[in-house]
């Protein structure tokens, strides 16, 4: 349900999350080099991807969504729209409808 169309970046959908909430988030920032001591230390397969995934989204890099796209026969949304589908109407500020 959260496979969308965009490549955005984590910190590009929290801010829409923010912007779309009305209310900033918390944001923690690992140092690079601890996430290099901590895969380094890292005793087991599924730690290792975990560590692995957060070094690369800490470097900055873009992974091409195309071949899962394209093996998962599922039709994307956009990140805007899914942000709209998860947060209770609640939590909207007035008149917001679209990010600005």
């Amino acid at each position: 349900d959260a496979l969308t169309a965009e490549s955005l970046s984590q910190l590009a959908v929290v801010r829409l999350f923010e912007e779309a909430s009305g209310r900033r988030w918390e944001l923690d920032f690992i140092p690079e080099q601890a996430l290099r001591a901590q895969l380094a230390a890292a005793t087991d397969p599924l730690q290792r991807s975990f560590v692995a995934l957060m070094l690369n989204v800490a470097l900055g890099i873009r992974v091409d969504p195309r071949p899962a796209m394209e093996a998962i026969p599922v039709r994307p949304s956009r990140v805007w729209d899914y942000v709209q589908h998860v947060l209770p109407p609640a939590a909207w500020p007035a008149e917001q409808t679209q990010p600005s």
